[in-house]
């Protein structure tokens, strides 16, 4: 069973001088705080629907359950008055019984502009069609393209500050790094499918690059340094049997004879 799409709000925004409202003002002095409690109760059960409701005898009854001290009579007549000042749309209440205005419409689309909106016109409104915006915030973004390496490489190279340093950390010639670093480079870029956006981008990646390619010359250093000569050395009985080589400045003794 298909999941039903929800239509109402969770919750909506009240301005801070929403009591400042003359039309409020003058809903206290008929009816004491009873009649702002409606408006704001009427409110509420609009957002909770959507962008409007629509006014029955069963709608005033639910009000009238949640206001025990307030009756049927004065209930209908702080609606007429909200319609009558312009609260509520005065036009469209007459016509359908419906309570909505063009604020809280505005209100309710803004709010709800990331929901999938339906491909018919939706009933009772007093604004324009309700904006796409869901369909332009769900396409995806188009990754930006990248240049062309060689491109790059020959704004690169033409920066003869930027060749001396990378030579210098790595303690090459500059025809080395323009010709056998860079060539090496281009095959990793291709190898990894990396392009680049701008110069900064490859002057960026070719660094990063270039420093990792000199650890591996490091560490070969450091292993080829020379050794202590721990050769196993004979010794006892057998070092005394091992002929002397003449290189050590000793001769080397006659056989005796038997």
């Amino acid at each position: 069973m298909a999941r039903h799409t929800k239509s109402g709000l969770d919750y909506f925004a009240l301005d801070t001088d929403f009591f400042d409202d003359e039309r409020l003002y003058a809903l206290e002095d008929e009816f004491g705080p009873q009649g702002q409690i409606v408006a704001i109760r009427l409110l509420c059960m609009i957002y909770h629907k959507g962008y409007f409701l629509e006014w029955t005898r069963l709608t005033a009854a639910k009000m009238l359950r949640q206001m025990a001290s307030l009756t049927p009579e004065t209930l209908e007549t702080i609606v007429g008055r909200l319609t009558e000042w312009g609260f509520f749309d005065r036009s469209l209440f007459e016509a359908h019984s419906v309570l909505t205005s063009e604020l809280i419409q505005a209100r309710y689309f803004e709010a709800a502009r990331k929901r999938k909106q339906p491909q018919q016109t939706p009933p009772y409104l007093l604004i324009g069609p309700p904006p796409a915006a869901t369909t332009e915030a769900a396409a995806p973004k188009t990754p930006a393209a990248g240049k062309d390496f060689d491109a790059l490489l020959t704004e690169a190279t033409a920066q003869p500050d930027w060749v001396g340093a990378i030579a210098r950390n790595l303690k090459l010639s500059r025809q080395d790094v323009t010709h056998r670093l860079v060539t090496d480079f281009r095959q990793h870029c291709l190898r990894e499918g990396k392009t680049h956006i701008d110069l900064s981008d490859f002057k960026s990646h070719f660094n990063r690059w270039s420093a990792q390619q000199l650890k591996p010359t490091n560490a070969t250093a450091k292993n080829d340094k020379r050794q202590p000569d721990n050769q196993f050395r004979p010794s006892g009985n057998l070092a005394s049997r091992l002929p002397v080589e003449p290189s050590c400045g000793l001769k080397r003794r006659p056989d005796s004879q038997g």
